[in-house]
């Protein structure tokens, strides 16, 4: 997947079910589904099998989640896929501040969609280099 397409699929990965449903019920309010489609999950092996059966654009891992378990949920993403970004939320905001990262984060996301679709694309920009 990656690149210019919608909706960006986004793993959601957390240790408490609630707190990712309220993130995904909070970020549904100002993030349309045909941007970004939100998939909760708890474990490395429910991640996994979402990587597995789906591109996914994104993976948000929450800092509730133990730094062994964080640093082996971002080397699956890298082992099983070329296109998924993986980001990280810091331990200092707490729970409440899962929203307001991811918020943040698809904010960017899409402004630099914006951005990539404004510019020209790499071919166009060799035969501008090389136009006599």
């Amino acid at each position: 997947m990656g690149g210019n397409t919608y909706p960006k699929k986004c793993i959601l990965l957390g240790l408490k079910q609630s707190v990712i449903d309220d993130a995904i019920s909070d970020l549904r309010r100002d993030l349309p589904e045909t941007e970004f489609d939100f998939i909760s999950a708890l474990s490395i092996d429910a991640m996994k099998a979402e990587l597995e059966k789906q591109d996914i654009d994104q993976v948000f891992i929450g800092a509730g989640l133990p730094t062994d378990i964080r640093v082996e949920a971002t080397k699956t993403v890298l082992e099983t896929s070329l296109v998924t970004e993986v980001h990280l939320k810091n331990f200092s905001a707490g729970p409440q501040g899962y929203t307001p990262f991811i918020r943040a984060m698809c904010y960017g996301i899409r402004e630099a969609q914006k951005l990539q679709a404004a510019q020209p694309s790499i071919q166009e920009k060799k035969y501008i280099l090389y136009e006599d």
